[in-house]
């Protein structure tokens, strides 16, 4: 691929973006998706546009929450630590539940020293 790495970011973080992108030894390729928030419909988009069909996405409640709101995933990973902790997040999606629950189908399990690895395709 011509940008090996890609950056999506908003027109509002257009500076910021450009500042962290001259720091790789690789040119990466900088997506702007969204004018102050991140649209995570437009990102799927342009990575569709560059062929990339397979795109893994890191992130805790709220980036959840906007990937299911966007409709953009198809699979969720989970990984369980064993550790007892309160919650201040509100949940899984967190907060005010803005979505309606969906069913997940296990489709792999593996645990290490304790910790669940599980990952879930949405039916």
């Amino acid at each position: 691929s011509e940008y090996p790495v890609k950056i999506a970011t908003t027109e509002s973080k257009a500076a910021k973006a450009q500042h962290l992108a001259a720091s790789f030894q690789v040119t990466p390729k900088l997506l702007y998706c969204g004018l102050d928030q991140l649209d995570f419909a437009l990102v799927r988009l342009e990575l569709d546009k560059l062929g990339l069909t397979n795109v893994a996405c890191e992130g805790g409640p709220t980036v959840l929450g906007l990937l299911v709101g966007a409709g953009v995933i198809d699979e969720v990973c989970l990984s369980v630590a064993p550790l007892l902790a309160p919650s201040h997040h509100g949940g899984f999606l967190g907060p005010n539940g803005k979505f309606s629950p969906g069913a997940l189908r296990l489709e792999s399990i593996i645990e290490d020293e304790g910790t669940l690895l599980s990952r879930y395709r949405l039916i």
